[in-house]
Formats: C-alpha cells, sequence, structure tokens
C-alpha cells in the first residue's frame, strides 16, 4: 500500500530564502512543514511572525488573492502588482493609501509599471500592508538584465 500524500499547500524555503522567508505552494512532491495544514493556515502563522517575504505558487493567482484578501480581517491594506497594470489597491483605502505615496497628479500605472520602482515603493506602504506581487520570479531569478535592482529593492 503507498502512502498517499496531502494535496494542500505547503511552506518551504524558497531558492532565494533566507532565515524568516517562506514560500507556500500546492506541490505534491514537498514534504510538509505541518501536517494537514492549508495554505491560509500557513500564510496566517507567516504574518504572525512578521515573515517579510512569501512566495505563492498558484495556477490561479486571481483566486489566490480573493481568498487570501476574504480571510485577512481587520487594518490590513491589501495591494496587488503586475506588469500590465502597475501596483492596483484593492480597497478604496489602499487605492488612498497609493496616491499619498505618488502624489494626486502623477499617472499611477505609469509611476508604478517598473517592478524594481515599485518595490522600492512597498517599502513605504503602512504597515501591515499585503502586497500580492504577481510574477515575482519573473523579475527576481537573476537572469535578465535589471533583476539584481528587484532583489535589491526586496532588501
Amino acid at each position: 500500500m503507498s502512502k498517499r500524500r496531502s494535496r494542500s499547500p505547503h511552506v518551504t524555503p524558497g531558492p532565494e530564502a533566507t532565515q524568516g522567508d517562506a514560500q507556500i505552494t500546492d506541490d505534491a512532491t514537498r514534504p510538509a512543514t505541518r501536517a494537514g495544514s492549508s495554505m491560509l493556515e500557513e500564510f496566517r502563522a507567516a504574518r504572525r511572525v512578521s515573515t517579510p517575504l512569501i512566495a505563492i505558487r498558484t495556477p490561479d493567482p486571481a483566486a489566490t488573492i480573493h481568498t487570501i484578501c476574504e480571510a485577512i480581517n481587520g487594518s490590513a491594506l491589501k495591494f496587488c502588482w503586475d506588469v500590465s497594470r502597475g501596483l492596483l489597491g484593492l480597497s478604496p483605502e489602499a487605492g488612498a493609501a497609493i496616491t499619498d505615496l505618488i502624489g494626486a497628479d502623477v499617472d499611477r500605472q505609469g509611476a508604478t509599471q517598473d517592478p524594481h520602482d515599485t518595490l522600492a515603493l512597498a517599502r513605504r506602504l503602512p504597515p501591515k500592508s499585503i502586497l500580492f506581487f504577481c510574477n515575482a520570479h519573473r523579475f527576481l531569478d537573476g537572469s535578465r538584465t535589471g533583476s539584481e535592482l528587484s532583489i535589491q529593492a526586496i532588501w
């Protein structure tokens, strides 16, 4: 009889991980750090200890972002970035925070479309904010010209 592996997401150190970083994945080939834990439990546990960087591998980013936003209550502002739309506030309050950071007369999309600039700007987001940075692996793997700027912006 073979052992069945759980299909629940797991937190494991990512390739660029340092102490305190975590990577959440639903890859069944990776060992679980906590048997039977869900992606949301792992996400909450990482936030409780102020983990600054969490990577989530998912086949459906929109659904994952929605699930996390629905589950995380409180005053945490939620933002999303992608290369096409730039930095977006996922609530009116988050949108106002972006305007406060870049100014009311600045084109939000143009000012936040570059991943390096957005990561530098993200350091000034309000405390406890959550930034969903879509397809970050494309800018952090070191193979693209300028990827070192994104890597440096995180730290």
